[in-house]
């Protein structure tokens, strides 16, 4: 466990997770704002500790902005809001995963679930979920969430997940980026994890676009394997986190290539994650090649076969 000062202000909180780190962000200001809140266990493990440690106190915490509703960013809110009674913000794509996780899920399957062996719908129809959460407030972009000691502007960067949102400190040229760019993905391997891939391009389009010195990411994103990055580094880190999605399209190409057959999405996974180092258990189809299979498909370049369950894929010819 690893707390660091960014600021005077600002502290980042880091959190091991498996071979790596999950980060949230202590705002001290008028009251103490959290961007994220980690694990189930950041709560007692990490932040309590730091709050002490920096002589605040804990119901001093006013409220918690979310960037997105993944389970390792929002794992600690039950127990942050029993003891502060803190104001739960997100964007509202996200507030149905928060509120209603088992409904979220079986939207993925009534999308997705044509693509996927039965194994797998009965696989994450036994994952477990995540404690329901009521959502106090909805982050819209544009919005400028005044924290006293600084301002952070609400800018939507969807891609990784539809409701990412990241915070944007105009004055000290910072971002908070969270997992919205997520070029190589971790230490453990170098692919991306992505929900909707021209979504992802364009806000990394957008990120670009903005005047910041400083990005502060959720955990050691490659090839940096640190969650800081700063000016030429940072710059490098969006258009690499650009190409990588570039390689991967073209790695599916040549797998479908050199099958010369039709092929489902997880006998692709099977062979295109290894290339990025990404392990994958046995019978998963990755769900970033799937939305590469889709855009593809929307660009003419491979065709979907519907006539096999799962449905399988070739090169258009």
């Amino acid at each position: 466990m690893t707390i660091m000062e960014i600021t005077e202000t600002v502290h980042c909180l880091e959190q091991p997770m498996r071979e790596i780190f999950t980060a949230c962000y202590l705002i001290l200001g008028r009251k103490i704002t959290l961007i994220d809140s980690g694990l189930p266990e950041t709560c007692e493990k990490l932040i309590l500790p730091c709050l002490k440690k920096l002589k605040h106190d804990p119901r001093d915490i006013s409220m918690i902005v979310h960037m997105h509703n993944h389970d390792d960013h929002v794992g600690s809110d039950c127990a942050l809001k029993e003891i502060s009674g803190a104001e739960i913000a997100i964007r509202e794509a996200g507030v149905e995963a928060l509120e209603k996780p088992e409904v979220a899920r079986s939207r993925y399957l009534s999308e997705c679930g044509m693509y996927l062996s039965k194994e797998e719908q009965e696989t994450i129809r036994k994952r477990p979920l995540g404690q329901p959460l009521k959502a106090d407030q909805r982050l819209h972009d544009g919005n400028v969430l005044d924290l006293g000691s600084m301002k952070l502007e609400v800018i939507h960067t969807p891609g990784h997940s539809p409701d990412f949102v990241c915070f944007y400190d105009r004055s000290g040229k910072t971002v908070f980026t969270g997992d919205s760019v997520v070029g190589g993905t971790t230490m453990i391997d170098d692919f991306v994890i992505v929900q909707d891939v021209d979504a992802y391009l364009a806000s990394i389009n957008r990120l670009q676009k903005l005047d910041m010195k400083l990005m502060l990411m959720d955990h050691p994103y490659l090839p940096y394997e640190n969650a800081f990055l700063r000016d030429q580094q940072l710059k490098d880190y969006l258009k690499f986190s650009v190409d990588i999605n570039a390689q991967i399209s073209d790695q599916i190409l040549e797998t479908l290539k050199r099958a010369g057959k039709a092929m489902s999405a997880t006998e692709i996974s099977y062979i295109v994650c290894p290339i990025f180092r990404r392990k994958i258990p046995e019978g998963v189809t990755n769900r970033t090649v799937l939305v590469h299979l889709l855009r593809l498909e929307r660009f003419g370049k491979v065709v979907e076969n519907r006539g096999t369950a799962p449905i399988t894929w070739t090169l258009k010819v």
